[in-house]
């Protein structure tokens, strides 16, 4: 398996960013300031441990889907229950956790009407994340990330501990270590050492626009088609480093890269619609358009660069199929 990062293309996406005026966006820390700091701390690393894989997570009555989903029911039963306390998740079963999660994200409260995937798997996360934290941090997040002294080669070292993070490219340890940054609960001694967040949004749009090349027919046809692959490291690797130069043509940081790039790829650039032809964004209201000024949003603002714009056999690519729980 072979995946090239095309240098040049992701500087001519990084021309097309750097001019992008970024809105404030609040779709990782808001609502949190109501909440005490660990409370809110608590909230975000429960959130996204489990946050993945969540394509069919949806609740349509309330217009939420996905991150937004988890992160509104997470604050909700996080300060209005004790299920969810560490010194009593730790305790629990699969079984019941599992349910406790189908019954959250139903509609109607029903598990069998549950849009989360995979509850059992997910369950299993919750339930070593209570343990560890509440037995070597007794149960608090922010004690946690004030050990690390705010480097984050010790505090991506101290996450690997927990199941849920022990991703190697850090997928989740650096979308934490966001979210916890944007709701002023930690502070970054060492920016230079974040790690780019890379989900299957994000590849799906770089695979598209032509900053990362799949060689060899049977690859592409496994990614036009969505037919699993064996390993998406490649293509996160690739994917990692072609954020960093495209921060640096920009000079748009990691962190707004990763709003613009995720909030494209989960609304313009869905794996069903595509804004350059179908004239449509996935998302009502688009989510591009919630973190960038884009007052005329009848095309896709990369359509100039972008190869899947003009040629159909890009604009069918999608992120690699595989089994994960990383992101």
């Amino acid at each position: 398996m072979s995946v090239s990062i095309e240098f040049n293309k992701c500087e001519e996406v990084g021309k097309i960013v750097r001019d992008l005026v970024l809105k404030k966006h609040g779709h990782i820390s808001e609502n949190l300031a109501s909440t005490d700091p660990e409370t809110g701390a608590l909230i975000l690393f429960y959130v996204t441990a489990i946050c993945h894989q969540t394509r069919k997570l949806r609740n349509d009555e309330e217009n939420l889907v996905g991150w937004d989903y988890l992160k509104n029911r997470f604050e909700k039963a996080v300060v209005e229950t004790s299920f969810l306390s560490p010194s009593n998740l730790k305790k629990q079963l699969v079984n019941n956790v599992a349910l406790f999660l189908q019954k959250l994200f139903s509609v109607d409260g029903k598990p069998e009407n549950t849009t989360l995937t995979r509850t059992k798997e997910r369950a299993r996360l919750l339930i070593d994340c209570a343990a560890k934290l509440d037995e070597k941090y007794g149960g608090k997040v922010l004690t946690l990330t004030k050990e690390s002294g705010g480097v984050l080669p010790q505090l991506y070292a101290m996450l690997e501990e927990f199941e849920a993070y022990k991703d190697p490219l850090k997928k989740k340890s650096s979308v934490l270590i966001r979210c916890l940054s944007d709701a002023k609960l930690f502070k970054m001694a060492d920016p230079e050492n974040f790690v780019p967040v890379v989900d299957y949004h994000m590849m799906r749009v770089l695979l598209r626009m032509g900053c990362i090349k799949p060689s060899g027919a049977k690859l592409i046809k496994k990614l036009t088609c969505f037919q699993k692959v064996s390993t998406d490291e490649q293509f996160r690797l690739s994917a990692q480093y072609a954020f960093r130069i495209i921060s640096r043509v920009s000079g748009k940081s990691l962190f707004e890269l990763n709003d613009v790039f995720w909030a494209l790829g989960r609304s313009c650039c869905h794996y069903k619609t595509q804004l350059c032809t179908d004239k449509k964004c996935s998302k009502n209201p688009c989510t591009f358009a919630e973190v960038v000024e884009a007052p005329d949003h009848s095309h896709c603002l990369f359509e100039t660069v972008c190869l899947g714009a003009a040629r159909k056999e890009y604009r069918q690519l999608k992120e690699p199929n595989v089994n994960t729980s990383f992101y």
